[in-house]
């Protein structure tokens, strides 16, 4: 689970899940995942909708990325938590 803050007020638009989709795939560019887009059939991973978290005043807002694979989720974490080194050092 995702735990979002918003720097602005923000209202869910639920048009939004191909940019979800987009983001997903974008965390695994360079990885061993990088090519799953391109392959037939069943993705073995699911996301959810963003969703208002325990403190909807504080625009804190939570989505959900699944899977059964250990290694997928292994990977979207390490790349999430790179993101978020970067976004810190800047």
């Amino acid at each position: 689970m995702l735990n979002l803050k918003s720097l602005k007020s923000f209202t869910p638009s639920f048009e939004y899940h191909h940019k979800l989709q987009g983001f997903i795939y974008s965390l695994l560019k360079n990885t061993s995942f990088e090519k799953l887009h391109d392959q037939k059939g069943y993705k073995f991973y699911s996301f959810s909708n963003i969703f208002i978290g325990r403190n909807a005043e504080n625009n804190l807002f939570n989505f959900i990325i699944s899977s059964l694979s250990s290694r997928f989720i292994e990977e979207i974490s390490y790349q999430l938590q790179k993101l978020g080194d970067n976004i810190e050092a800047s």
